[in-house]
């Protein structure tokens, strides 16, 4: 029955709450939503994403993005050594994520969560939102190089889009200095973006 579920659910909620730091209120709304075990980070339609609503739909690597937050969230011991640059987010509300994820690490050995709870409280904004979610989410994490290996490659796409385009606005025969500048940054970036898949496919 509906109320036996509920009082079934609840020992988790507790337990999900004690071990995540997320209050018991927002672990019982999630609970609610997707059920006690289905709590997962699957990209959700854009109107449910926590955030602007005047910002679009998710960027393409949305789900290596947030899986990247959730295993920094988690202090993986994997992330030892390893440089995480904000500009592989290309989602803004997740870049955002990051960067207060990462900041809640400082001083904290490798493998030792942050205290989430006390760092966001029952604050409302885009960012505590995406955490509290990511931090409830129980699925084995992913590899950290493997997804900053897919977001650089991701970011060094933009870059050449953007750089295609500026090609495109620049007039070869009045400005050929800038014509030839922005061809090498082009042929650098290809270059770049074959590196980084070479030695993502090793």
């Amino acid at each position: 029955s509906p109320l036996s579920k509920r009082t079934m659910s609840r020992p988790y909620a507790v337990m999900v709450s004690r071990d995540t730091g997320v209050e018991l209120r927002f672990v019982e709304a999630a609970m609610r939503r997707r059920g006690p075990a289905g709590i997962t980070t699957e990209v959700p339609p854009d109107d449910a994403l926590p955030g602007d609503p005047s910002i679009s739909a998710p960027s393409a690597t949305y789900r290596t993005e947030t899986e990247l937050v959730r295993v920094v969230l988690a202090n993986d011991s994997r992330l030892e050594g390893l440089d995480i640059d904000e500009k592989l987010f290309a989602d803004v509300r997740i870049r955002e994520a990051f960067m207060r994820a990462s900041d809640l690490l400082a001083g904290l050995a490798p493998g030792e969560p942050p205290d989430l709870g006390t760092a966001i409280g029952s604050e409302d904004s885009q960012s505590a939102d995406l955490l509290r979610t990511l931090a409830m989410d129980v699925r084995p994490l992913a590899d950290p190089v493997d997804l900053v290996n897919i977001l650089d490659v991701a970011a060094i796409d933009r870059e050449i889009a953007t750089v295609r385009q500026q090609l495109q606005q620049v007039d070869e025969a009045t400005d050929e200095q800038g014509y030839s500048e922005l061809w090498q940054r082009l042929i650098a970036l290809e270059h770049a973006k074959r590196n980084r898949r070479r030695d993502r496919d090793r």
